[in-house]
């Protein structure tokens, strides 16, 4: 683990995660195929982004033939998803022992992100959904917002209210939320857990006011991380479990969830810093190559040439919407969709 990695992620307390997460994983998860076992959800028939029609499964996703969003396949019965949620689960440890320790480096992007967000409205009233411990609500209080947010976690519910913040604890899809009064609403990392990304953005829509603005933040499947994860067929990345990831999008599986939701997209890009690491250390950790030489010498030579090509290499990927997670911004239209 590297230092920039240590600081958002202390090494005992993430090796305690992963473990709680494979003694979850073998609940949910059959060793041999790397699926969610039979008889605990269904092989879903269409994209959960776009609803095209979804190839072969392999390693636990099926892609979508159209979008190329990686689906859940099969896909973890929604009614079981509160079972994850629960204090003693490897959510909650991840909340409480990796995030909570390491706020204080973290708060540096939270404002990052309220800057951003203040670009496009400078005050109102915003809601975030899947809050974590409140950082982001932190952030937007320090800027004068009206901030508040929905979490299923308990834990992290009761750390936001304990600093003041109003937080439901609820799902974003079932909380009691007024609908049509939000000017704006943010969701960070939240897309690639949900049953019904759809219902979401429908939602997500419905409360906003029109012209209010949506913050996201989500993996991309189109990213170099995950193709060298699946490298093979196989995924290899710890933290990317199809009971937990339900479905990793593309940006155009995105654009086109929003869209049909009734949103404008402002603005839809792949800022990641830390594809390269990630996928160095993945190769590193498993003794790994990789099935062509350049690279090999680019994520496992070492040396400050190596260093410097690495960097480049980054800034690459993120300006060419190959990083590993996509940033968007987008502009609630004028029409809201009906329930579902």
């Amino acid at each position: 683990m590297s230092d920039a990695e240590r600081t958002l992620r202390p090494e005992e307390a993430h090796r305690l995660f992963h473990e709680a997460l494979a003694r979850e994983e073998a609940r949910y998860v059959d060793p041999a195929t790397g699926a969610v076992r039979a008889g605990m959800g269904a092989t879903p028939t269409a994209c959960a982004a776009c609803g095209g029609p979804l190839g072969e499964a392999r390693g636990g996703y099926a892609a979508c033939r159209d979008c190329g969003t990686l689906n859940s396949s099969p896909r973890l019965d929604p009614k079981r998803l509160p079972e994850l949620w629960t204090d003693d689960g490897a959510a909650a440890f991840f909340h409480r022992h990796v995030y909570a320790p390491t706020a204080a480096r973290r708060m540096g992007l939270m404002r990052e992100r309220a800057a951003v967000l203040a670009g496009l409205l400078p005050t109102g009233r915003v809601l975030e959904a899947g809050c974590s411990i409140g950082l982001f609500l932190d952030a937007l209080t320090e800027r004068g917002f009206h901030a508040e947010g929905v979490e299923v976690v308990e834990h992290c519910v009761e750390t936001c209210r304990a600093k003041g913040h109003r937080v439901q604890r609820a799902a974003f899809e079932q909380a009691g939320l007024e609908e049509g009064v939000y000017d704006g609403l943010a969701a960070f990392e939240v897309l690639a857990h949900l049953a019904d990304p759809r219902a979401f953005a429908d939602r997500a829509r419905r409360c906003l006011r029109s012209g209010g603005v949506l913050f996201l933040t989500t993996p991309n499947a189109a990213g170099l991380e995950y193709d060298t994860i699946w490298e093979g067929g196989t995924a290899r990345h710890d933290n990317l479990k199809p009971h937990v990831f339900l479905q990793i999008l593309t940006a155009e599986g995105l654009r086109r969830l929003l869209e049909t939701a009734g949103f404008e997209v402002l603005r839809l890009e792949t800022p990641g810093r830390m594809d390269v690491e990630n996928i160095r250390n993945t190769a590193l950790g498993e003794s790994r190559r990789f099935s062509c030489c350049f690279f090999d010498g680019l994520f496992l030579d070492e040396g400050p040439k190596a260093e410097t090509a690495r960097a480049a290499f980054q800034k690459f990927l993120a300006d060419t919407g190959r990083s590993g997670h996509m940033l968007l911004l987008a502009r609630a239209g004028e029409t809201r969709p009906p329930g579902r």
